[in-house]
């Protein structure tokens, strides 16, 4: 069951597509499974309450290596799909990646953060889908980058 704490903060995730909350030039959209969101900078309690976070320490995504996004309501997650596009857009290009696995791992197995060869996505979530407070384990998945940067529009 839903807390009315988070309530809020999960519908307008799910109602306000990100490209119209004003002021945010970073956003994550994964068309096919429905999730648009704000990224910001950080992986604080208060940062992932209002917005997808960036895990210090891991590459922007308009440079080259492993992006991190981590987020405690990425249950649209649960659909994704190998082959499913991601979209990355900044003030620096739109960035499009396309999910190569998923996994589960234990909250402690932090290699999924290491770097990369090639430009990729790291996106992380809490497992089992429906857990509330402390989750046992962690929704991977891992997206390789598909080209050059769009400019943005």
């Amino acid at each position: 069951m839903w807390s009315i704490r988070f309530l809020p903060i999960v519908m307008l995730l799910l109602i306000v597509p990100a490209s119209e909350m004003g002021g945010q030039d970073r956003t994550l959209d994964i068309p096919r499974v429905g999730l648009s969101a704000v990224i910001a900078e950080g992986d604080g309690e208060a940062t992932l309450r209002v917005a997808v976070g960036h895990l210090p320490d891991t590459a922007l995504p308009w440079h080259d290596g492993n992006t991190a996004l981590a987020d405690t309501f990425f249950r649209p997650l649960q659909h994704i799909l190998v082959g499913d596009e991601v979209r990355v857009s900044t003030r620096y290009g739109d960035f499009r990646y396309q999910v190569r696995e998923t996994r589960v791992v234990s909250p402690d197995e932090l290699w999924v953060l290491g770097p990369t060869d090639r430009p990729t996505l790291t996106l992380i979530t809490c497992f089992p889908f429906t857990s509330i407070g402390k989750a046992p384990r962690r929704f991977i998945v891992k997206a390789e980058r598909t080209g050059a940067a769009r400019p943005t529009r």
